[in-house]
């Protein structure tokens, strides 16, 4: 294999001159995270043996360590390095440090996972009805934030994982969830992973299960049907979610927000999915008025086949 080499960090448009597999070319195809496989014409992230081409109009993330032997920047692209990140340029093939190979290439079987399509913005609590695809579960009143409204407790950590819209819920005496309509069912005997960011208002959050549910039907009111209504004081809406599908410890708070993933495999086909948390009854003594440790926000949800 033959390539032409060059130890410059281009920054405008310009005709390269690299031939062979020594060039990987930028497409963007999933989102704007440069540690993911998927994101360039290779289909892996590039290596120190590389060139990197970057279209132009699209915008880069870089938020870990990064390799290329050259980089060229296109017209009006940009390369936005974030916090810890690092994009080492070399031609002398050798690679300082492992490369971020972030996952999440497979296809997210969750309509609108950020919550940024909505029909309307936000003005208070109890409007899921706004965001588009996703409903509340049962009478449980779970909250969509965006467009600059924050609510009575104090907005989650900046910046927000993926765009400006984000959804809270409370875990206390009446459990809130959210609920959608898959596009594709899952298939029973399938293994599937269920990520999210999770955070709090409140550093003393108490921790907390979020699970995975099987959900009814989908309606035209935006109120997805198949549970009762939480008893007096004791209102265990996930009890009517059994069984779950899979669940996991969290312990968010409101300093920065946490990822968390599970996988779990369904015995028979599921159309719809709901998420919350995931012990029906844990703290359920606690009330909710005004008790932000019982208070939880959700972004970034990626659901996929293994």
């Amino acid at each position: 294999m033959f390539c032409r080499f060059s130890a410059f960090l281009f920054f405008s448009s310009l005709v390269l001159p690299f031939i062979g597999h020594c060039q990987v070319t930028w497409t963007g195809s999933t989102d704007n995270d440069w540690h993911k496989g998927c994101n360039w014409s290779s289909s892996t992230i590039p290596t120190c043996l590389q060139d990197v081409v970057i279209p132009t109009a699209t915008t880069v993330n870089v938020s870990g360590i990064a390799h290329c032997k050259t980089i060229a920047l296109q017209g009006t692209s940009n390369l936005n390095i974030t916090g810890s990140g690092k994009l080492e340029v070399s031609d002398n093939n050798s690679c300082v440090g492992t490369a971020t190979n972030n996952p999440g290439c497979a296809v997210n079987l969750l309509p609108n996972p950020s919550f940024e399509s909505y029909s309307s913005c936000p003005t208070s609590l109890d409007q899921m009805t706004r965001v588009d695809s996703w409903y509340k579960y049962t009478s449980g009143s779970s909250d969509y934030y965006n467009c600059g409204y924050t609510g009575p407790f104090p907005a989650p950590p900046s910046p927000l994982p993926n765009g400006t819209g984000y959804i809270g819920f409370h875990d206390c005496m009446d459990k809130e969830y959210i609920a959608v309509c898959l596009p594709t069912p899952l298939s029973a005997g399938v293994m599937y992973t269920f990520q999210f960011k999770v955070a709090s208002p409140s550093n003393s959050a108490l921790p907390i299960n979020v699970g995975i549910f099987r959900a009814g039907a989908c309606n035209s009111n935006r109120l997805m049907t198949g549970g009762r209504a939480p008893q007096p004081f004791y209102g265990c809406l996930g009890d009517i979610l059994s069984p779950v599908l899979g669940s996991i410890a969290v312990t968010p708070n409101n300093t920065t927000w946490k990822t968390y993933s599970f996988s779990f495999t369904p015995s028979s086909a599921v159309s719809n999915v709901a998420i919350g948390p995931g012990i029906p009854c844990m703290n359920g003594g606690v009330g909710c008025n005004g008790n932000g440790s019982v208070y939880y926000y959700l972004d970034d949800l990626l659901l996929y086949q293994n």
